[in-house]
């Protein structure tokens, strides 16, 4: 709720119109219908978790995904609040652009502006490739550097950037910069019997400002983990900025 300009909170008498609870249900309905994978997730990962957190932890993802619908900020990894402020944490685990990005010189990087992008790619019929590279220098003027050093950020999370910018809510985003391990992982490749991280960790983290987004890069969907084939745009985030520590991995235990 806003108070002049900031935000403060507020208990709602109902919640029907932030929260879409039939959703929630028909989901975990359906959740319930799947056959059991070969290797569940569960059994192993989250052995020593209670069924009361394995609970709570479906309905919190529920909630974030399917729950609080368009008008409110989805897949929030973590919400901190403190006496003064509230933080959005964004938790990832991925490698440097390989390739560089396209630069954006001169006005924001923003939502509106990749989609625009996007469309103009998609309009082209081009796939992902040099020859869409080529156009987008070409055409769009947006000329492409290999050597930066940044990483890819979905819209859906430069969405949640966005409003907590608007909103005067800070966003975190912390990586698990995993250039130490296969490049496209199974998780048995990434953690051992007893859940320790196999190479170890290092993590680099940035409360992300406006000027902390640099450009774009192309993702084809069938490399990025996308449920169709369709061309995709990430934001792009410099790395140059971000905080480098080693962590000495330390099993969790409950």
């Amino acid at each position: 709720m806003h108070n002049g300009s900031s935000l403060v909170q507020r208990k709602v008498d109902s919640t029907q119109n932030i929260c879409d609870i039939k959703g929630m249900n028909d989901e975990a309905e359906n959740l319930s219908r799947k056959s059991e994978h070969p290797n569940p997730f569960t059994e192993y990962w989250l052995k020593n978790a209670s069924d009361v957190y394995r609970k709570k932890l479906l309905i919190q993802r529920l909630l974030m995904n399917i729950g609080l619908k368009e008008a409110w900020p989805l897949d929030v990894d973590a919400i901190e609040i403190t006496d003064s402020q509230i933080i959005f944490h964004e938790f990832k685990r991925k490698t440097p652009c390989p390739g560089g990005c396209f630069l954006i010189v001169g006005k924001h990087v923003t939502k509106s502006l990749l989609l625009n992008i996007l469309q103009s790619c998609r309009n082209s019929n081009m796939a992902y490739g040099e020859a869409l590279f080529r156009y987008v220098d070409e055409n769009l003027q947006y000329q492409r550097d290999e050597t930066a050093h940044c990483y890819g950020l979905d819209l859906s999370h430069l969405t949640n950037f966005e409003y907590c910018n608007k909103n005067n809510i800070s966003y975190v985003h912390t990586i698990w910069d995993s250039s130490d391990y296969p490049e496209k992982p199974n998780i048995e490749q990434l953690f051992n019997e007893s859940g320790i991280p196999a190479n170890g960790v290092t993590l680099i983290s940035k409360q992300l400002e406006v000027s902390d987004f640099i450009g774009f890069i192309f993702t084809a969907g069938k490399n990025s983990g996308s449920f169709n084939k369709n061309l995709r745009l990430q934001a792009v985030i410099s790395g140059d900025e971000f905080d480098d520590t080693t962590c000495i991995p330390i099993p969790i235990s409950r």
